[in-house]
């Protein structure tokens, strides 16, 4: 051993243990005004999803943001809308649930479906449960509710675009719930 050709100070050895992880910056509600004629819901409790009639099948809200859009077939920004409605229900079909609901009556928004292509849940409500607590003035309008049933967004559904409805679906929970198969669809097992 040659002591001149040794380290003057001791090398501590390799730590090969992962370090610790960075916690991850926890997703947050966007911070809104809420827009339009309407009571302010924001960070309240929404109204119960209630409907007279299901033009489409009832959807399982569980673990899930939801969309509820009032709208009617007569209203010309209302159908304007759809359209963005599809895209915003198609993106993020794993973790929103969206619902327009009118207070026509039924036969009036099936003619108006079969003309019309509207891929997320359709109902009415002539009673008008749902807008009654909302308090609206004009439509369409919107309100989005994390899956404890707080309002989280309001206002016209034109303005919801994907990064906040996206940031809702991130604070919520919603997107951790979505299908794990969908999430592992890429991972091989070794069994093919």
């Amino acid at each position: 051993f040659d002591a001149a050709a040794a380290p003057r100070t001791p090398v501590p050895p390799r730590d090969n243990a992962e370090k610790p992880a960075k916690p991850d910056k926890k997703a947050t509600f966007p911070a809104v005004t809420p827009r339009g004629n309407a009571a302010n819901l924001i960070g309240k409790k929404g109204p119960p999803l209630q409907a007279q009639s299901w033009l489409t099948p009832q959807p399982d809200t569980k673990a899930k943001v939801v969309i509820i859009d009032f709208w009617a077939t007569w209203c010309g920004p209302c159908r304007a809308s759809i359209p963005h409605m599809n895209d915003l229900a198609a993106k993020f079909k794993e973790s929103v649930v969206a619902v327009g609901l009118s207070d026509e009556d039924a036969p009036k928004v099936q003619a108006f479906m079969k003309k019309t292509k509207m891929n997320y849940t359709v109902a009415t409500d002539p009673g008008g449960r749902m807008a009654n607590v909302t308090r609206h003035k004009g439509i369409p309008f919107v309100i989005v509710t994390s899956p404890d049933g707080i309002v989280r967004w309001q206002g016209h559904p034109m303005s919801l675009d994907e990064a906040t409805l996206g940031q809702i679906v991130d604070a919520s929970g919603a997107a951790a719930s979505a299908s794990p198969t969908d999430s592992m669809r890429w991972v091989t097992t070794g069994q093919d």
